[in-house]
């Protein structure tokens, strides 16, 4: 059955250019979406259809000119951590860590998330969640996973226990990464520097060669797929560009002429995750560690600083967040609402690095990330005008739609 969604107020940058609508216009922008066999198949000035009242075959909703949103991205979550008590994390057996895990995929769709990429979890449950999703078993976002984070040996590993597997050297990163494809992982995922998050951990130290870190992306490439990099450092980052890694995760520290050189680097794109910059110098996270409180703080205006610059140089970037179930509970929104406060982030641009910016980086946007016909009828109705005032993600959804299927059940 069709779906037509009357009256929806649309934000110009996301939906297509629509006939007899100019994009100059001042007042609110509204159209009629028709969707059918689990796409958009017309998009036209509200009140253009004219035929439906008496159809038996399509469904009319009206939207009544609340804003619509193409599904959104979330390029960096761990679906398996619950809250930053690490060690608690660590002791949840299999029954339980895909319960709790599959809790938080079906949160991330509450809030509006279609697609999910989760970049490291315990026991390879988030393949097996997504399994699920796919086959129509479960409900919930598209999820792409990288199984395990491989790290070299490093301190503060033990800090997320069998979430991780070390290797050092070319060979033995190698055969991780196959292990990692080997249980249907989609990507690869790299530690490049330590982490705020590691107890006893270096953020500001590479601790990776550039052998080791090309050897995984060989190998990920043999597989057409791609590594994802953990780095902090300026040195990580630029180990990772040249590299050759299709993302570089946090990027906190990173320089003027390295944004200049990501700039220039084809397929390589920068993904910061504010939300957890502002969740472990938080008063509500009761969990960090005084060594993780104190990095976080010290570090607080030098990442804000980086990003921001990084962002007004025109650098392209992803969506994500970084951040544990409770928090992500706790502050829905979480992520729009570090890059507009802990970052200094423009609404409209903040959308788009939500949507159509992600699904360009995931190399998906023919499909997904805007709202266009022929696209997959991933969409959101907001209440109120995220492009006008981006704290309004943080209100509950009116309605989310995955594959031209409207979810309801949470």
């Amino acid at each position: 059955m069709a779906v037509l969604l009357r009256n929806c107020r649309i934000v110009p940058e996301l939906t297509q250019k629509i006939d007899g609508i100019s994009v100059d216009e001042k007042e609110d922008i509204t159209a009629d979406i028709k969707i059918e066999n689990g796409k958009f198949v017309e998009i036209l000035k509200s009140g253009s259809f004219k035929e439906t009242a008496n159809c038996d075959d399509i469904t009319v909703i009206d939207i009544k000119g609340s804003t619509v949103l193409p599904g959104l991205f979330e390029l960096h979550t761990h679906l398996t951590l619950d809250s930053t008590d690490y060690s608690g994390n660590l002791m949840y057996d299999a029954p339980e860590l895909l319960v709790k895990s599959y809790e938080f995929a079906k949160e991330y769709l509450k809030q509006g998330y279609t697609t999910v990429r989760d970049c490291g979890g315990r026991g390879n449950v988030t393949r097996a969640i997504n399994m699920g999703i796919a086959n129509g078993t479960l409900i919930g976002p598209r999820i792409i996973s990288c199984g395990r984070i491989i790290t070299p040996t490093e301190t503060g590993n033990s800090s997320f226990g069998d979430m991780y597997i070390e290797a050092d050297g070319p060979m033995e990163f190698r055969k991780a990464c196959r292990e990692q494809f080997k249980l249907g992982n989609d990507f690869i995922k790299v530690m490049c520097t330590g982490a705020f998050l590691n107890d006893a951990g270096d953020p500001g130290m590479q601790i990776i060669t550039l052998e080791e870190l090309k050897e995984c992306v060989v190998t990920a490439s043999m597989k057409k797929s791609y590594v994802a990099a953990h780095c902090h450092s300026d040195a990580g980052i630029r180990c990772a560009i040249k590299a050759g890694v299709r993302t570089i995760e946090h990027g906190v520290f990173i320089e003027p002429d390295t944004v200049e050189l990501l700039k220039n680097t084809k397929n390589c794109f920068l993904i910061p995750t504010g939300a957890i910059g502002m969740e472990c110098i938080s008063d509500e996270n009761q969990n960090a560690t005084e060594d993780i409180l104190n990095k976080s703080k010290l570090y607080e205006e030098k990442e804000k600083n980086a990003i921001n610059y990084a962002y007004r140089s025109g650098l392209k970037m992803g969506f994500g967040s970084d951040i544990d179930m409770e928090a992500f509970k706790r502050i829905p929104g979480y992520e729009f609402v570090a890059r507009k406060k802990f970052y200094d982030f423009e609404n409209v641009d903040i959308l788009k690095q939500a949507t159509i910016n992600s699904a360009e980086i995931l190399g998906v946007a023919d499909d997904y990330g805007s709202i266009e016909t022929g696209k997959v009828a991933d969409m959101i109705v907001v209440d109120g005008k995220p492009d006008k005032d981006i704290y309004c993600m943080q209100k509950p959804l009116k309605l989310v739609m995955k594959e031209g299927i409207i979810v309801d059940d949470f």
